[in-house]
């Protein structure tokens, strides 16, 4: 996690650099003649800026273990009796993925499952083979719950959806249909089960990875996301502070307009942030979040 701590170290660091360099480079190695007063000059500098490091390590701990504190008890019931299903993208970090799951949990939520995308389904090269397999699980899934005028990729989203989620506070049982469509899915190689999934969620999670290649593949992932959001209980997109993929689909209104999205979730402030986005999401209001989110850093209430 990138602490406050991480951010003063790194420049005090980038200091004591800087005065290293100044004093070699203006200092005795321009003049070597000058004798010992520059050397020992150099050094209480090195000394001071020591010292000042140390104590710049002091303060930044003490901060991030105050705010972690207050984070944890401000956050410790914000999912109680809620269900979460975490849905990654290709290139998805580990790390990330193991810290959200803890961080649902300590929140008082459950995680029913996670679930990879494939590249495969986010690639428009596969547009003819999801059209073809999403056409074929609506005949064959009683109560797909699927909307008769959805586009290919809403309506592929619209039946992950059916598959890991509900509607319903604490979740529910997977049933025939909810296994008819996962099976298609992973045969296809198209969407898969990384653990769990005995059980479907009533809110969706879905956590970015590398940003996505390809001509539309902002809109093919904004049409999952829409369909995806349509059966849950409430569904939040989160990526990095930097992630193109996520900023991309902050500019269309219609994903906009039905889930929430976090930036920053590699910080803990991020992972913070996306667990108050999935509470807040309970009550049908999606919003943009994080260090470059246009409804502030967390939801508020």
């Amino acid at each position: 996690m990138i602490t406050f701590r991480y951010h003063v170290v790194s420049l005090v660091a980038v200091l004591v650099a800087l005065a290293v360099g100044i004093a070699l480079g203006g200092g005795p190695l321009s003049e070597i003649g000058r004798g010992d007063d520059a050397t020992q000059s150099a050094e209480k500098d090195n000394a001071r800026l020591s010292d000042d490091l140390e104590e710049a390590e002091l303060v930044a701990g003490f901060q991030d273990q105050v705010t972690e504190s207050l984070a944890a008890s401000s956050s410790s019931a914000a999912l109680k009796g809620q269900t979460v299903a975490m849905v990654t993208t290709p290139g998805v970090d580990p790390k990330l993925v193991s810290a959200l799951v803890n961080q649902v949990k300590r929140s008082g939520g459950a995680m029913t499952g996670t679930f990879a995308m494939s590249q495969a389904l986010l690639s428009s090269d596969g547009s003819s083979l999801v059209d073809n397999l999403g056409a074929q699980l609506v005949e064959t899934t009683t109560d797909s719950g699927v909307d008769d005028a959805a586009t290919t990729y809403a309506r592929m989203g619209q039946l992950i959806s059916r598959a890991i989620s509900s509607s319903g506070p604490g979740g529910e049982p997977v049933d025939k249909g909810a296994s008819n469509i996962l099976s298609g899915l992973e045969a296809a190689e198209l969407f898969s089960t990384s653990s769990g999934g005995t059980k479907r969620s009533n809110l969706v999670l879905v956590v970015l990875g590398d940003d996505l290649k390809g001509d539309g593949a902002d809109k093919i992932l904004g049409g999952l996301v829409t369909g995806l959001a349509q059966g849950s209980g409430g569904t939040v997109v989160a990526g990095d502070t930097d992630s193109a993929t996520l900023a991309a689909l902050r500019g269309h209104d219609e994903v906009t307009s039905v889930v929430s999205t976090v930036d920053s979730v590699q910080s803990g402030a991020g992972q913070l942030a996306t667990v108050s986005a999935l509470a807040a999401e309970r009550s049908g209001e999606p919003g943009s979040y994080g260090a470059h989110g246009n409804d502030g850093a967390i939801p508020r209430g």
